[in-house]
């Protein structure tokens, strides 16, 4: 659907990320299309898993459709987990690439540089590169624009995203693309989403709300994304100002901020 937005809407904003800047949907496919590029360069084929340990980042959303245009598995992680709980993720789920940010490297490097890692290439944003490390501005810049999408089966898994351990070990939840794609056009036609709306959100960008809801709604309809790096109750209603947002998504402790705003009318 970033294709078949690309094609309609090339100029149109999709997405404003606070901090970091903003991508047009034609500048956001090409993007998307250099990942894809890369980790087919780096050997990942279709099936393979790429692990993301990322903030909430600009970054996060591009892999997400760069793994996934390649016939890739991907995998984001919790950002709360610490090294044993990843350590157990990496060995279950088997990813040959783990992408991080130099904000969040410390934990992960811990494992990659352990004797016997099997995670064959780590790629870091903002990060240098090292051995069997790569910056990721300078890996993704040499990549080309172009790129035809690897054709799967509906279901064919796209992603997986682990529980949370509450009761036991974290378990792999494998969701299709008929999944996501399922889940993004639900919602958009749920909600009444089109090109025209914009939508702010801070909600992590792990977690299957924010990937197969917030993100896939807005975009499955080429509408706008507004993402804040965490949630801060006077940003969000400025942000909703700001850019005249049609829609939020958030989970109720956001709201009872919101409401209780000061300012709030």
């Amino acid at each position: 659907y970033i294709e078949q937005a690309t094609l309609a809407h090339p100029d149109k904003m999709a997405l404003i990320f606070e901090e970091e800047g903003q991508w047009t949907f034609s500048e956001v496919n090409v993007v998307i299309n250099r990942i894809a590029n890369g980790l087919k360069e780096l050997g990942v084929k279709r099936g393979d898993r790429v692990t993301l340990f990322l903030p909430n980042c600009a970054e996060a959303i591009f892999f997400l459709f760069g793994v996934t245009k390649l016939g890739a598995i991907v995998n984001p992680l919790n950002m709360m987990l610490k090294t044993r709980e990843i350590e157990y993720i990496l060995e279950d789920c088997e990813p040959s690439i783990l992408v991080t940010h130099k904000e969040s490297a410390a934990e992960p490097l811990k494992l990659f540089q352990r004797p016997g890692n099997k995670v064959g290439t780590m790629i870091v944003i903002g990060g240098e590169d090292g051995q069997n490390i790569l910056n990721y501005e300078k890996w993704m810049n040499r990549q080309a624009a172009d790129f035809d999408s690897v054709e799967v089966e509906k279901d064919e898994v796209a992603a997986i995203l682990y529980t949370s351990g509450t009761t036991g070990k974290p378990k792999g939840v494998m969701l299709t693309h008929a999944n996501l794609w399922t889940n993004a056009r639900h919602c958009a036609d749920w909600a009444e989403t089109t090109y025209k709306d914009t939508g702010v959100c801070s909600l992590p960008l792990f977690h299957s709300y924010a990937i197969s809801h917030v993100v896939g709604e807005l975009w499955v309809s080429a509408g706008t994304i507004v993402w804040q790096k965490r949630f801060d109750p006077t940003a969000t209603l400025e942000a909703l100002a700001k850019y005249k947002a049609t829609c939020f998504h958030g989970v109720a402790t956001m709201y009872y901020a919101l409401v209780n705003h000061p300012k709030a009318d």
